[in-house]
């Protein structure tokens, strides 16, 4: 930080340093789906920022933070409060991408179970059964967003709650987590959202179908009342499938 900022001093600019917080929990939350949204396996990493933040004040005095639960009330979101802090022309005037898109409880799971099945990334490399980014459409399955189970929550506990303590300290109680809000387990599989993962699994790779299949068949995460549904719904899908395939004659 202090390497740029004297850069950008030696070349004649100036830095306006800002910050869009989350609070802890909702980062970890965030940053455990992006990540696996990615390419790797379902984990939950603890990920904090407040060391970094407790560094930005120091190097910047002047550094404006902004929390991101007010920023996305913003009727152009955080980059609309950006874009009115720094006086930049109004967001209207801009091309708005939206990336990192937020998908659902099920499609984070049963990417992350993928990923942890079948790696994507093996040997510093791509895994010759896989592609980057391949497990795309099934982010189109719908339902709740991701949280985490109360099990997966008590693993992080205590280091949430460091970070709280410590983002009320630093920046006040609006950039800490109201509740630390959990499922007991993770969302059932209803039969809309089994019906959106077997649409979604046709354009798949037969290898990323079968892992797919076998998770239903064979995780002790899923219930026997999913599981029955899963393969009734899954086994249906993959005729419909083999049925669509053209033939090809064999001499």
């Amino acid at each position: 930080m202090r390497a740029l900022t004297a850069l950008a001093a030696e070349k004649g600019f100036a830095v306006y340093p800002a910050l869009l917080v989350r609070p802890p929990l909702e980062f970890v939350t965030g940053m455990s789906q992006t990540r696996i949204r990615h390419g790797l396996g379902f984990h939950v990493f603890a990920d904090g920022k407040s060391d970094k933040i407790m560094t930005g004040l120091k190097v910047w005095p002047g550094l404006q933070t902004f929390a991101f639960r007010d920023a996305v009330k913003h009727p152009f979101g955080p980059f609309g409060v950006l874009t009115e802090a720094f006086g930049l022309p109004s967001p209207k005037q801009f091309n708005l991408i939206a990336s990192n898109a937020v998908i659902s409880d099920y499609a984070t799971r049963i990417i992350g179970q993928v990923n942890t099945r079948i790696p994507l990334y093996v040997n510093d490399g791509i895994n010759p059964l896989r592609t980057y980014l391949d497990t795309e459409p099934l982010d189109a399955i719908r339902g709740p967003k991701f949280s985490l189970t109360r099990g997966e929550f008590v693993g992080i506990r205590d280091f949430i709650q460091r970070e709280n303590a410590t983002m009320k300290t630093l920046l006040g109680a609006n950039y800490c987590d109201a509740t630390l809000a959990f499922r007991a387990t993770p969302q059932p599989w209803t039969t809309e959202a089994l019906d959106e993962l077997a649409e979604a699994m046709t354009p798949l790779s037969t290898t990323l179908q079968d892992c797919i299949r076998d998770f239903f068949h064979r995780s002790p995460q899923i219930s026997a009342a999913e599981r029955a549904a899963a393969l009734n719904v899954l086994g249906r899908s993959n005729a419909r499938n083999r049925q669509s395939r053209p033939k090809i004659d064999q001499p």
